[in-house]
């Protein structure tokens, strides 16, 4: 009888369950005997797999499940059911999970990855949260084997097959699962899992936790948010650090991240600045990369260098490491000897101290401008410690040789224009203009200061020995302008400087017709003039005695030439001129003799009568002074008594390196001091090192001063000197760490030379507790020299304003930093060295790039690589919006960061990553504050979320359009476009003649040769030949292998090609219009 009833019972009830046949679903079955009375409430599943979706086909069976009186629910997983197991996973294996489609089984962690956010997606992961926490449903996992056992046990039936806890298992896929209905079959599948479960751990807690801490659940503290979307926006930069750890060993930890790090921002932006503070081994990093492109890419190299520094310093080192290079250096560049068309098909050039271009209006920028912007697409590479001196447009300058002149070179930064991007930022006040382009700085420039390597490479070593830093000691040297010229002549050489007309300098200004305009340039330059002739009177008594006898020189050869009618090539004397103060070194007896050299011309439009008398009213002040000057004895030199004192007072040749390395501006002042220690300090060897040094010299006498760094091949050297004096020849890449004390014999009017100057014997591999910083100070007069210097500045900074002159022309500019310097020297403060190098590039303590890396060195990366995609956070603010970033799935390369201003309910401030860094930086103690909360919050996100998308496929094609649409800035390019132009409107040529010079002019701005296009210009007025001005184009075109470069086609995106990284709102706490309708 028992077993008919069975039979019975079992009639109309599935033996076979496929989610194919008759529709029927494993997931309908469940639900049916979900609300089978016969089940008690006990419930027991074995799953390889588990996931949402799967839980939400059964959600409203298993919660009604909950109330029967024998309720309880086991699950047992597989060990990735959860989590993967590998959770280091880069940028294309986490992307990978939001690829995945509903009919794929994967681990909960990439499911919620891959789910809309959505309030309904929302609502349904909060409602597991809460049927887990119940204390009847248990959740296990088999860690050590992986469980591919499918089974789900009630009282009145067992399933068996093949069918995980998903979606996929319980609806989509075509499965194979049997449903056993004997009490003696599901007793022993039910002992089965008995078995597994004693095995299996506990993993209830960590599903909770994954799905609470997935985008879905609790929002991220503000901080963290901010960490990860550093963390995401330099995630690749930072992965290629981490692959290349173990290479490169024979550089410095430090030192190999700036080489990877380089590498990269090259290849992916053509040019790269090395920018890390004085002593931290820029050419160490230089030569690493030399290695790496020259040798192993085999590409073909230009290696720019000062003269100095690359006969001492690279030529020796390339040759000892084999590595293949074209050498130039800096200086040959401004010569007329120097032609570009030599270097056009090089594939990288490297410039060593770079800052020497910051002035786009000298021979050797225009120069090296050509090589760069002519011939094959080159890849640069800049160095320099201060990519600033002046300005902001110093910076530019620099990074056009990157650019080559193409101002549209960074649109794909938002950067639309490079020029204007600079401009704009150099007309704020220092602080905001930096500010303004740190996003990219930190695209494009490595730069660490000695604070930063402390603080984040403690343990570095170099050569197996740990890094340690010297204390860095200042120290003045006091002593009195007064005293030393006598108070007569030292008020007759203020009053004289200031009062001089300078009529050679300023020969524009005699023009009848000049514009006033004009005039006020002209005014600045001669102010410039008296700067110079003012920072000689406190070099040295020589350095002013020998400038007046020089200026009154040129005087009479210039009052003799003018007699005859003619003056000096004005264009050429500028050039000259300009040249001459974008030197570090000031050779005035080199700069007479290149004057000499200039042509002259007649005499046109000049007012020669008011220059005759103003010569002559010159003369008779620059007469008596440099009869007096030529009074002064070097025994009776009390500046120089001073120096001799403090060799003994610091007992500088007992302690330390035992010697001293002394530094001028100027070279009549180095001649002056040296003559007087060689003179007065026999028992000492005295050596002098200038920029007229032949480069044997220069060899031999770097390693007799500081064999331990000049000295490869261990000469025998009879007697090191005790004491050298420099030109700031040597400030620039040299290595003088045998000493350790630096003497700045002249007042540095830019304190940042002191910094430059002690980075000589401050390096790496100092061996000493301790360098010192010796400053000489006037202390009693300098109050009347500044004033006269403010008065000069304001001349100079009024004209530069009005006119649009190179401030980097004008000289070193002064400012209240530099005044506040002043008095730390005074005060003997050596916390000015660490302040002055931390802003001696203008650049901001901390960049966006320094900040996660700063972060990561602490605290490591598996937190932030843990964090899902997707996440929210919020914190007050002073605006009311919220930020998003997404990525791109397909380019690791590509983030996108916007801004939603609830103000106005529009997106705004796309890709503007600097603004929005701002935005989003706070610290770690920020609150966390979300204007929204439940439905509102996903629907509000949901809207917002569907126009970041569509904002993002815009600006994607915005850098091409930028570049389609950019302006031709050099001025006779410009007439000559519209010339041509013109010519084939009006039929004087025909397209077919014109277009391929059209073409290529317009492509670019070519501003390296627009004093050749002014040529053209000038001889087309003066011809009106098309024909010719075609053929002139073709010639220099081909000169200079000038092409049309290929544009890169843009890129198609895709509204799902966006994943959401994570979202920030922003809160003013006054606003309270936070409704986004749809």
């Amino acid at each position: 009888m028992r077993q008919i009833k069975e039979k019975i019972e079992l009639a109309g009830k599935r033996d076979i369950i496929d989610n194919d046949k008759d529709k029927y679903t494993m997931a309908a079955f469940l639900n049916e005997e979900l609300k089978n009375f016969k089940n008690n409430g006990a419930i027991d599943i074995s799953s390889g797999y588990f996931n949402v979706a799967g839980y939400n086909l059964l959600r409203e069976s298993l919660w009604e499940f909950t109330k029967r009186p024998e309720f309880k629910l086991r699950m047992l997983f597989g060990k990735e059911a959860i989590k993967e197991e590998n959770d280091a996973k880069s940028f294309e294996e986490q992307i990978e999970t939001i690829d995945k489609t509903a009919d794929q089984e994967y681990s909960v962690a990439k499911e919620l990855s891959g789910m809309t956010l959505e309030w309904e997606s929302a609502k349904t992961v909060d409602d597991l949260v809460a049927f887990l926490k119940q204390n009847k449903v248990e959740v296990k996992t088999n860690k050590n084997r992986f469980n591919h056992s499918k089974c789900y046990i009630l009282d009145d039936s067992a399933v068996v097959g093949s069918s995980n806890l998903t979606a996929a298992g319980l609806k989509h896929n075509v499965e194979l699962n049997a449903v056993l209905y004997q009490a003696s079959a599901i007793k022993e599948v039910k002992e089965w899992f008995e078995k597994r479960w004693i095995d299996a751990e506990d993993a209830k807690a960590e599903l909770i936790k994954t799905l609470e801490e997935s985008k879905f659940g609790h929002p991220l503290e503000p901080y963290l948010m901010y960490m990860k979307l550093l963390y995401e926006y330099y995630r690749p930069r930072l992965e290629e650090l981490e692959k290349a750890k173990a290479a490169r060993v024979e550089l410095t930890e430090f030192q190999r991240d700036a080489v990877v790090s380089a590498l990269r921002i090259l290849d992916k932006y053509g040019g790269v600045i090395i920018a890390d503070s004085t002593g931290l081994g820029k050419t160490h990093i230089g030569l690493s990369l030399l290695r790496e492109l020259a040798s192993v890419r085999r590409k073909k190299v230009l290696l720019v260098a000062p003269r100095q520094v690359l006969d001492s310093v690279w030529e020796p080192r390339l040759l000892e490491e084999s590595i293949k290079t074209k050498n130039k250096s800096l200086e040959v560049t401004g010569t007329d000897s120097f032609d570009p068309t030599d270097y056009l098909d090089y594939d990288v050039v490297i410039v060593d101290e770079s800052h020497n271009y910051r002035s786009a209006s000298t021979k050797r920028h225009n120069n090296i401008m050509k090589v760069l912007a002519g011939g094959k697409k080159k890849q640069v590479i800049l160095m320099t410690a201060t990519p600033v001196n002046n300005s902001l447009m110093d910076l530019y300058n620099q990074l056009s040789l990157i650019t080559a002149g193409d101002d549209t070179h960074f649109a794909d930064l938002g950067i639309g224009d490079l020029k204007a991007y600079f401009v704009s930022a150099d007309r704020k006040q220092l602080a905001s203009g930096i500010e303004d382009i740190v996003r990219l700085l930190d695209e494009i420039m490595i730069r660490r200061t000695r604070s930063f390597i402390k603080e984040n490479y403690p343990e570095a070593t170099l050569n197996d020995r740990k890094i340690t830093f010297p204390q860095r000691r200042l120290t003045k040297v006091q002593y009195s302008l007064t005293e030393l010229f006598g108070t007569e002549i030292y008020s007759q050489v203020i009053e004289t400087i200031d009062n001089l007309n300078l009529v050679p300098y300023r020969v524009d200004a005699y023009r009848i017709d000049i514009e006033e305009e004009e005039k006020k340039e002209v005014e600045q330059r001669a102010s410039l003039q008296k700067y110079g002739l003012l920072k000689r009177f406190e070099s040295s008594a020589e350095a002013i005695r020998k400038s007046i006898d020089r200026l009154l020189r040129f005087y009479t050869t210039f009052s003799a030439v003018l007699d005859e009618g003619k003056v000096l090539n004005n264009k050429k004397f500028h050039e000259i001129l300009s040249e001459y103060q974008d030197e570090e070194e000031f050779d005035d007896d080199r700069f007479l003799e290149e004057l000499a050299k200039i042509e002259l011309e007649p005499v046109k439009g000049l007012d020669i009568k008011r220059m005759q008398k103003e010569l002559r009213q010159d003369i008779k002040k620059l007469e008596p002074l440099k009869e007096n000057l030529s009074k002064m004895q070097p025994w009776a030199d009390s500046k120089l008594n001073a120096l001799k004192h403090l060799f003994i007072k610091d007992r500088i040749f007992e302690e330390g390196g035992k010697k001293a390395v002394v530094f001028t501006q100027f070279v009549d002042t180095a001649n002056y001091v040296y003559d007087d220690l060689k003179k007065n300090m026999p028992d000492k060897k005295v050596l002098i090192l200038t920029g007229r040094t032949n480069p044997e010299t220069r060899r031999k006498i770097l390693m007799e001063f500081a064999p331990r760094s000049n000295n490869p091949e261990n000469k025998v050297i009879e007697r090191e000197a005790d004491i050298l004096v420099s030109s700031e020849v040597l400030s620039e890449g040299q290595n003088l760490q045998d000493a350790n004390y630096a003497i700045n014999y002249d007042l540095p009017w830019n304190p940042m030379k002191i910094v430059q100057r002690v980075g000589r014997v401050d390096r790496l591999t100092t061996q000493f507790p301790e360098v010192t910083s010796a400053v000489f100070f006037p202390e009693k007069e300098l109050e009347d020299e500044l004033g006269l210097l403010v008065k000069l500045t304001k001349k100079i900074q009024k004209a530069a304003g009005t006119v649009g002159v190179e401030s980097s022309i004008l000289g070193e500019k002064e400012s209240p930093k530099n005044f506040n310097a002043f008095e730390k020297i005074k005060k003997e403060d050596a916390s000015l060295l660490d302040d002055m190098e931390r802003s001696s590039e203008l650049l901001p303590l901390m960049t966006p790039y320094q900040t996660i890396l700063s972060y990561l060195k602490k605290v490591g990366e598996k937190e932030l690589k843990g964090i899902p995609y997707g996440k929210r956070s919020g914190r007050n603010s002073q605006e009311s919006g919220v930020v998003l970033a997404y990525r791109e799935k397909h380019s690791k390369d590509s983030i996108h960061f916007l801004f939603f201003d609830y103000k106005v309910k529009r997106i705004e401030h796309v890709g503007d990553i600097n603004w929005i860094f701002r935005l989003l930086k706070c610290e770690e103690e920020e609150q966390l504050t979300i204007p929204l909360e439940g439905y509102e919050l996903f629907r509000q996100l949901k809207i917002i979320d569907e126009k970041a998308r569509q904002e993002i496929l815009i600006a994607v094609n915005a850098p091409f359009n930028a570049k389609k649409t950019q302006k031709i800035k050099p001025k006779y390019q410009h007439e000559l476009v519209s010339i041509l132009f013109q010519a084939v409107h009006t039929g004087k040529a025909t397209k077919e003649e014109i277009l391929p010079v059209y073409s290529i002019i317009t492509s670019a701005n070519f501003t390296a040769w627009d004093n050749d296009f002014k040529k053209m210009y000038e001889s087309y007025q003066n011809n009106q030949d098309i024909h010719n001005l075609v053929t002139s184009l073709n010639k220099l075109f081909e000169q200079y292998k000038i092409k049309t470069r290929e544009s890169l086609a843009p890129k198609e995106v895709k509204p799902e090609d966006l994943v959401l990284v994570g979202c920030m709102f922003l809160s003013n706490p006054s606003f309270r219009d936070w409704n986004m309708l749809a």
